[in-house]
């Protein structure tokens, strides 16, 4: 018999196998055929099995042409938060699709909206009136991003199965007003400064700012319906300055940052809770009628309209209220916040042609699923990509031929079928759409090469598992020395290292994030859950062929239990029992969230990244494993405007013989730590807007240079050019920090014109999102992994650059 099943891609379903009986002795062999729904690459495994139940395997694959894009989808854009109302999406189709336009069960045009996997059933003329969608009120109402999809599909001729082309996007921004121009701006004390905004959101703009605004009253307030506003010289002293945008509409007496609790139904006893921060959907308050006592009544619970700030219009915790009366509001962040960094040491060149120090890039469309985020380069100039959201690890040849290697997971038979399906040890998370298992990892956040070997994570989903649900994680090297079997259902040169489950119930929820070598061990960070209350820990052990277990088979129980890597008994270390040691000291704080691991280039030790932004994490294997912790500085060089309970979300780090450097995702600030005199220095970054974040550093040690990504990751981008590179210069960093006054400032360079390197044609129209960094320490080349346009860009660096 002959077992074909998919063998390419987070296949959600593992739809397509199929059985195939061959004749004994058949001189022309046997086949079987089916259809592709999707143009572009697919790739099949074929595994022929004998009646002795002997097996060897075999791949097919084809390249697919799809159909055309739609040439234009028209609509999208910005929507007053503080006026919502529907919005219209209209297309036009290709006309090299030649297809028939009357039927629209022939060919059509079909949607999917954001954070779904199931393209809507419903059919769309390609042409006339009706080759148009309203997007209702009820959609964008709330401040956000909404995204929709529409791809191009037809029914070929005596088909069932449809082929349809790549999509394109369309985005709706649902918010207020925002600053223009780069973030932060840097004028020098005593001279005017101009700010400006835009004026799409209501018909006032509110200005707040303690040190750079005295209004009417002494109030630091301004209001202004136009578009700018002049900040007083006298006023810009030296250091760091807030200012706050808010959009209102004064005759509706609403703001953008305000949004109101559910008014009293009824006259009666109110009990509110404490003031203070509240996520959406918490009770703050509860209501006892007046008639209670005579009918019965139910009590109102009064829940927060919105995450933020509750403040309640009385502070007595227990009142009587009138029935309509308005009770709390929550201040929420729907504003806009610029910082003014006045005589700032920093010498930003912004706005640089990236094209006057490298040679126009080069994109490589990845051909497997998911989205690009991490990168690296291999031993021999190749580069290889890790994808968030799949099941295969991306190559890039030093002839730069793009693969895609799958990951191996065991398969077991379905006796209903006789067919063979993937096992699913993975939680999938998804907006709207709930959590399911997988035969994919959502949680894919780190490749890096040790030696020789590339080393990529799995860590499962990153929503804390239901009770009932696995959600494993698995730590997989590629060695590129080994030799590939055709008889193996995987590539040979693949081992896959399973974390333990340390849970009776053999769960799992590990959730590793970070991952690298020190002292002849792995290391790897078990966040167990960002948003859990389980203590994160690190973990080693010693990477051998023995311990690997490629097709662990997660739908037995007993698996893990099973096989050869286990966390070590005490008495018992890694090198002597090939087991993993895991480290979770009762002193380190119960919610530091380890996330991001590296190693000393000098001594071997760990460093690591507290994703809850308290402490910088310092682990000494020399020392009996100890740990130290350096607590961030509390507002830094001023109030930060992060991640809620993260504050500015430590996230990516790198470590020189001199420095640890940490890159905080929300805050785009990057921290500098002195090994020596273990202080705190920071920059924050200019951000050319609020979607902005600051996504991953590279260091390259030869020109001594900080490299950064600054990733516009929104669905509906307010500037589709804003994603950028650039890179702090590290010697004038050291200057300046050993003699302030000597050396003046700290140059960076911030990059303009990469959104002119072509798209993919499998994702056109699509804005840059460069996320993962890395450096080839021979020749100065820069790998981007590219997040919505799913390519792979090397930038090649002029000669002397």
């Amino acid at each position: 018999q002959v077992y074909i099943y998919d063998d390419f891609g987070p296949d959600y379903n593992d739809v397509g196998f199929k059985t195939a009986v061959c004749a004994q002795d058949s001189a022309d062999g046997c086949s079987t055929s089916f259809r592709v729904s999707d143009g572009g690459f697919h790739r099949w495994q074929l595994m022929v099995e004998n009646p002795g139940g002997n097996r060897t395997h075999a791949v097919a694959s084809i390249t697919v042409t799809p159909p055309f894009p739609l040439l234009e989808v028209v609509g999208g854009g910005f929507v007053d938060m503080l006026a919502p109302a529907s919005r219209s999406i209209a297309w036009l189709p290709d006309p090299r699709n030649d297809w028939d336009d009357n039927n629209v069960d022939a060919a059509w045009v079909e949607m999917r909206g954001s954070n779904s996997l199931i393209w809507n059933p419903g059919h769309y003329p390609r042409v006339g009136s009706g080759a148009s969608f309203t997007v209702p009120e009820s959609e964008l109402s709330a401040p956000g991003q909404v995204r929709y999809s529409l791809r191009d599909c037809y029914l070929p001729r005596d088909s069932d199965t449809k082929l349809c082309s790549p999509e394109k996007s369309v985005g709706f921004i649902v918010g207020s007003d925002r600053f223009l121009g780069h973030n932060p701006v840097q004028p020098e004390s005593g001279s005017d400064l101009e700010i400006s905004f835009t004026t799409y959101s209501g018909n006032v703009r509110l200005l707040s700012s303690p040190t750079l605004i005295s209004g009417d009253g002494g109030w630091p307030i301004a209001a202004t319906s136009g578009n700018s506003y002049l900040i007083d010289g006298k006023l810009l002293s030296p250091g760091l300055h807030r200012i706050e945008l808010v959009s209102c509409d004064w005759k509706t007496s609403t703001c953008s940052n305000r949004q109101d609790a559910e008014r009293a139904a009824s006259a009666g006893y109110l009990r509110q809770e404490p003031a203070g921060y509240y996520h959406q959907g918490e009770l703050i308050a509860t209501l006892t009628p007046q008639e209670a006592s005579q009918d019965g009544s139910p009590p109102q619970a009064i829940y927060a309209p919105a995450d933020g700030e509750v403040h309640f219009t009385s502070a007595d915790s227990v009142r009587t209220v009138e029935a309509g009366e308005l009770i709390a509001y929550s201040i929420t962040r729907n504003s806009d916040v610029l910082y003014i960094q006045v005589d700032s040491r920093m010498d930003w060149t912004l706005h640089r042609p990236y094209t006057d120090d490298f040679y126009p890039g080069k994109a490589y469309p990845v051909i497997g699923g998911g989205q690009p985020l991490d990168t690296t380069y291999g031993p021999n100039g190749g580069i290889w990509l890790l994808n968030e959201f799949s099941s295969s690890i991306e190559h890039m040849t030093a002839q730069r031929k793009v693969e895609s290697i799958n990951i191996p997971l065991a398969r077991n038979r379905l006796s209903q079928s006789s067919a063979f399906e993937a096992v699913k040890p993975f939680l999938l998370s998804l907006a709207n759409a709930g959590s399911y298992p997988a035969s994919i990892s959502s949680l894919a956040e780190r490749a890096t090469r040790i030696g020789p070997t590339i080393w990529f994570t799995q860590g499962g989903g990153l929503m804390a598992a239901p009770a009932s649900d696995n959600n494993h994680s698995r730590i997989i090297s590629y060695d590129p020395r080994l030799a590939d079997s055709p008889l193996t259902p995987y590539d040979d040169r693949i081992c896959v290292y399973n974390l333990p489950a340390d849970d009776t119930e053999g769960f799992g929820d590990n959730q590793v994030i970070g991952l690298t070598a020190a002292s002849g061990r792995i290391w790897v960070a078990e966040s167990r859950g960002l948003f859990s209350d389980e203590r994160s820990s690190i973990s080693s052990f010693v990477p051998h062929k023995r311990l690997c277990a490629n097709l662990l088979n997660f739908a037995d129980p007993d698996a893990l239990a099973s096989q050869k890597l286990q966390y070590c008994a005490e008495g018992r270390t890694p090198e002597q029992d090939g087991c993993m040691q895991r480290l979770m000291p009762g002193y380190l704080p119960d919610d530091l969230k380890i996330a991001h691991l590296e190693a000393d280039p000098e001594d071997d030790s760990i460093w690591f990244s507290d994703a809850r932004g308290a402490f910088l994490g310092h682990l000494l294997p020399a020392q009996d494993n100890r740990f130290e912790l350096f607590r961030l500085p509390d507002s830094h060089s001023g109030p930060l405007e992060g991640m809620h309970g993260f504050g500015g979300f430590p996230w990516n780090l790198r470590v020189d013989n001199d420095a640890v450097y940490i890159g905080e995702y929300a805050t785009a600030h990057i921290l500098r730590f002195d090994k020596t005199s273990a202080t705190f220095d920071e920059v924050l970054l200019p951000c050319a807007t609020s979607q902005v974040t600051l996504h991953s550093l590279a260091i390259d040690p030869v020109k001594d240079r900080l490299w950064f990504t600054l990733a516009n990751e929104s669905w509906a981008p307010i500037a589709g050019t804003a994603s950028t590179i650039g890179y702090m210069d590290l010697a004038s960093w050291r200057d300046y920090l050993a003699e302030p006054r000597g050396s003046d400032t700290v140059s960076g360079v911030i990059y303009q014109g990469l959104d002119s390197i072509p798209a993919s044609p499998a994702h056109p129209d699509e804005h840059h999102a460069f996320r993962g960094i890395a450096i080839d320490p021979r020749s100065g080349n820069i790998a981007l992994a590219t997040m919505w346009r799913r390519q792979l860009i090397e930038l090649v660096p002029h000669s002397g650059f």
